[in-house]
């Protein structure tokens, strides 16, 4: 018996030495900023200082309140710790639509539509990879963010094979996207040679703040497609 590959010749990943030359992706450094600024306050008392170096977590806003925790702890003594679906469980998803969005039938959406990650930056590696293979069915091509993205927008991306491309914007308006900015992505990436897999469409944004209404966003969406994104 000779050794055989688990997919046929004509379906094997193609070998590329791509992996050597790309740039390193710098460790986050939120935690170790946190770390340092106990430091500075040691060091500096009584000098005012404020901490946004990562999710508050309840260390100066309400937090969770308690009776929601309780409730979690309950609900998953009582769902137990076995296997679930790999979508979340049956009972999440409802919630999520009925309890949380409050979404009716006219809005199309249903529990089939929400997924459940592990934290934000789980779902975000997730879609980016979907972007990817579902879109253009191809590795390299970009992903556009705003101008002044969240950091990890800038790695995300690129540690699962795509590139991230930085759409124009000003900072008189935060930096937001225009219908305008994302055409100039296209032709950005049609001179690159890729293809735009998917736009990242942010709100309210970190780090600016900015909040976009439901029918500008869905204005982006529009146009971010209209220019050849394969996904928003």
């Amino acid at each position: 018996m000779e050794p055989v590959t688990v997919v046929r010749p004509e379906e094997l990943v193609p070998v590329s030495d791509h992996l050597r030359r790309l740039a390193p992706i710098p460790a986050s450094r939120m935690f170790l900023i946190h770390k340092r600024l106990a430091v500075f306050r040691e060091r500096n008392p009584g000098v005012e200082t404020f901490d946004a170096s990562q999710g508050d977590g309840g260390a100066s806003l309400p937090g969770v309140p308690l009776e929601v925790l309780e409730r979690a702890a309950a609900l998953q003594r009582e769902h137990g710790s076995a296997y679930d679906m790999p979508y979340g469980t049956d009972a999440f998803r409802r919630a999520v639509v009925e309890a949380y969005w409050h979404l009716g039938a006219a809005s199309g959406l249903g529990p089939e539509n929400v997924l459940a990650t592990v934290g934000g930056r789980d779902a975000l590696v997730r879609a980016y990879e979907a972007m990817l293979a579902l879109g253009h069915g191809r590795t390299g091509d970009l992903i556009v963010v705003t101008r002044v993205p969240w950091i990890s927008y800038n790695w995300g991306p690129y540690g699962v094979g795509a590139n991230v491309l930085l759409a124009p914007g000003a900072p008189e308006d935060g930096w937001a996207y225009t219908q305008e900015a994302l055409g100039e992505c296209a032709a950005a990436a049609a001179r690159l040679g890729r293809r735009i897999a998917g736009v990242v469409i942010t709100s309210p944004d970190n780090p600016t703040g900015r909040a976009l209404s439901p029918e500008r966003q869905a204005a982006l969406g529009r146009a971010a497609l209209e220019a050849g994104a394969a996904f928003v």
